[in-house]
């Protein structure tokens, strides 16, 4: 595991401190930064940090590798969404010699240890047998566990890596020891860098996260099996089309908008979604819960961060006991029933193994990225537009772009001017945004009879 800054706004402290004097000094602040010292910085910041504005260490930005890390600290950390992230892909990097973080559980257990290798060695195996019978990764990879390594560059602002901070050391990660390991290392060269800034966590965060052992106590039977309905759209704005036209016309008339909605909805409606600020669609939200989301394609929507995305905690991911299995594997007989015969297999492990009592904070590490979970999550108007430019994309994976337009068919019947023009970018915009990694299979022509039937 490697944990590593590799770059920062330079004199971060100093940037900071000169953003909280701005807003209540005359001086120019190019005028006082020529007489600004660390010393005065650090005396400044601790100041207005201690009345709870925060908001002014958002100046500064960190460049951070995250290199060997779980698939469980990958999903971790990606659900902190003021940040920007490149992750090696899984759909189209080859991992046939990929490498597993350890959990620390098995360290001084041989025996279980053992097992543990075992079961990654088959695991490992099946996939390089899917790929070596020349179905593409991105298929393949959903016999891989949770516990393979990922490789991360992160960028985030000294605000919300405290978030992520408190979230290692203090918040639901601590139970990880992975998770806690990399907080410490990351909070370590963070401190050198700005003490400042980075050493009253507890002082900055504030409130508890205990949210899951409070609502376990509460939660006496769990439904073990989801729904047939791969897409539920649960609560919606109503007359959703009228809102967002009726506030499109209240910036520029304050009478006479109820003659002009009979008139020019539609219109109306027409001219915000084709423009590039529509600001007014963010006014709409629409809830909906997705069922049988596989592993790993949550990543794909944790990755829209204009969203409110609520997942189980890592250790429930076990409570649904379905298996996702590919197109392109159903489709080859032999890699079928290959497939199948490994899940049954790693249940038999995973049942060997919670007889051993293996704690539910190492459970997690097992979990394959064909294993199911339900999520719910609530994107505004505007948001979906751009989940569905990209999702409903031929290029897009293929389960992620089924729920994508599972779901504009929903939106589409209670709101149907609002997403008139949504769908892939090629519908939306008239011409292809992919280049050269076009799929073959993509005919534009028929994209956009497609979509303008549905």
């Amino acid at each position: 595991m490697r944990v590593e800054i590799l770059g920062y706004t330079p004199n971060p402290e100093i940037v900071c401190a000169l953003g909280a004097q701005t807003s209540y000094k005359e001086e120019d602040p190019s005028l006082r930064l020529e007489k600004m010292t660390i010393e005065k910085a650090r005396k400044t910041l601790k100041r207005v940090m201690s009345y709870g504005h925060v908001s002014v260490i958002e100046h500064a930005n960190f460049n951070i590798l995250f290199e060997g890390v779980s698939s469980i600290f990958h999903q971790f950390l990606i659900e902190h969404r003021l940040a920007s992230y490149t992750i090696r892909s899984k759909r189209y990097v080859d991992f046939s010699n990929i490498k597993q973080v350890v959990p620390e559980f098995f360290e001084d257990k041989p025996k279980l240890k053992k097992k543990y290798k075992e079961l990654m060695d088959l695991l490992l195996s099946t996939y390089r047998t899917i790929v070596q019978k020349g179905i593409r990764v991105e298929e393949a990879r959903f016999v891989l566990p949770y516990c393979m390594e990922d490789n991360i560059v992160c960028t985030m602002n000294a605000r919300e890596l405290l978030h992520l901070l408190y979230a290692c050391l203090y918040g639901h990660g601590k139970k990880y020891p992975e998770i806690f390991k990399i907080g410490n290392k990351l909070w370590k060269q963070l401190k050198e860098i700005s003490p400042i800034i980075f050493d009253n966590i507890l002082i900055i965060e504030k409130g508890k996260d205990e949210k899951e052992k409070q609502l376990r106590k509460l939660v006496t039977k769990i439904n073990k099996k989801t729904s047939d309905k791969k897409v539920q759209l649960l609560y919606y704005t109503e007359n959703a089309d009228d809102k967002v036209a009726r506030i499109a016309l209240m910036k520029h008339s304050q009478s006479e908008i109820d003659d002009l909605l009979k008139k020019n909805k539609e219109k109306i409606i027409e001219i915000v979604t084709n423009n590039r600020r529509a600001r007014e669609l963010e006014n709409v939200s629409f809830t909906f819960k997705i069922n049988g989301l596989s592993l790993g394609t949550l990543t794909h929507l944790t990755r829209h961060r204009i969203h409110n995305l609520v997942t189980p905690y890592f250790t429930e991911y076990d409570l649904n006991k379905e298996f996702l299995i590919p197109k392109g594997i159903k489709n080859d007989e032999e890699m079928y029933k290959l497939v199948k015969d490994v899940i049954k297999k790693w249940r038999e492990y995973i049942k060997f193994f919670k007889q051993n009592d293996i704690p539910e904070n190492t459970l997690p590490y097992l979990y394959l990225q064909g294993n199911v979970i339900d999520v719910i999550t609530t994107m505004d108007a505007r948001e979906l537009y751009h989940f569905f430019n990209l999702r409903c994309c031929e290029r897009a994976h293929w389960e992620i772009r089924e729920i994508a337009i599972n779901l504009l068919k929903r939106v589409r019947k209670v709101a149907p001017l609002i997403f008139k023009k949504a769908g892939p970018s090629c519908y939306y915009w008239g011409y292809c945004i992919e280049g050269d990694v076009k799929p073959e299979s993509c005919n534009i022509v028929e994209i956009k009879k497609r979509f303008s039937a549905m």
